[in-house]
């Protein structure tokens, strides 16, 4: 009778720690891609303004050639 409580208890911490390394796991990575953020905020506003460049040029060079 009390070993099957054991047992239970025991099965029961097993996933209790599992669980609580798995959300440790989780957590560390948040932090790593929270520590990226500010470099991916960047390479974006770079890549919009490249994309708003050549989309003026495009256009400048379009209404050169007299097809716009």
């Amino acid at each position: 009778m009390f070993w099957r409580h054991k047992a239970q208890d025991d099965i029961r911490k097993q996933r209790e720690s599992e669980a609580n390394a798995a959300l440790e796991q989780s957590y560390q990575d948040y932090l790593n891609l929270q520590a990226l953020k500010p470099e991916v905020e960047a390479t974006v506003k770079g890549h919009v303004k490249l994309q708003l460049e050549n989309h003026f040029a495009e256009r400048i060079w379009i209404a050169y050639r007299g097809e716009y």
